[in-house]
């Protein structure tokens, strides 16, 4: 979907003089229409007397309102940046999150694909920890090539030196995502309960640490604040799985 948008952007950017409206409602009517179709799909494969999850409808609203938490924990570090700091220094750390941010929607959709076949799972066995543990591996694997492989020469070359400091911020960025791999996964499954009261602790949990954390550390340190408050959520995200989990195994 991402890459028959952005393409359908780019195409109307070299073959055509678009203006600003357009180039925005056109790559976004295909994203629509792929979307529209997807779901018309899934729906044909649902049996027409099948019966709706319980608690399936409260469970989305519920965890809907949780997420308004999740968005200012996402946006307190920026904002500090912004009026404690300077304009400048956001945009040095918008640039460094970029693949950090990119990666981690892609890891957490590959997680999403779990929830099915979680949901079919009556607890948390030994052999399932074992899997997520190997695949967690993977993945810590391929962060650590991204890191040291591919950040030095990416960030220069998509963002020019004016931005040479963003490769550092962006490599300890995406060493955060190595430190709530496993709890992440682990996390998937706890979605698949439909457990309301444990996602409220998560992400209500996580979030209120990392707002914490952002308060007192951007102020005094920076955009290294802004990455120790990013380490202390994903930490703290892990710590609250752990103990959430017990009730599962």
């Amino acid at each position: 979907m991402a890459i028959a948008s952005y393409g359908t952007m780019i195409v109307l950017l070299l073959v055509t003089d678009i203006s600003l409206g357009w180039l925005i409602a056109v790559p976004n009517t295909v994203r629509a229409a792929i979307n529209l179709l997807a779901l018309r799909m899934v729906l044909r494969q649902i049996p027409k007397d099948a019966e709706p999850e319980a608690g399936g409808l409260s469970y989305g609203l519920e965890t809907s309102l949780y997420n308004v938490a999740n968005s200012v924990g996402n946006y307190i570090d920026k904002f500090l940046l912004f009026y404690l700091l300077s304009p400048e220094a956001l945009a040095v750390f918008v640039v460094s999150e970029r693949i950090p941010e990119i990666s981690k929607k892609y890891f957490q959709q590959m997680r999403n694909v779990l929830v099915p076949s979680f949901s079919k799972k009556a607890k948390y066995t030994p052999e399932l920890n074992r899997k997520i543990n190997i695949a967690s591996a993977v993945v810590t694997v391929a962060i650590l090539f991204v890191i040291f492989a591919v950040i030095p020469w990416f960030m220069p070359l998509m963002f020019t030196d004016a931005y040479g400091e963003s490769v550092l911020y962006c490599q300890l960025l995406m060493g955060t995502l190595i430190i709530g791999q496993v709890a992440q996964a682990r996390n998937v499954f706890i979605v698949s309960r439909l457990d309301a009261k444990a996602m409220r602790n998560v992400t209500l949990g996580s979030n209120a640490i990392r707002i914490l954390a952002s308060a007192a550390l951007v102020p005094f340190f920076g955009i290294y604040g802004a990455i120790a408050s990013t380490a202390i959520y994903r930490v703290s995200t892990a710590v609250i799985v752990s103990l959430l989990m017990r009730r599962y195994k």
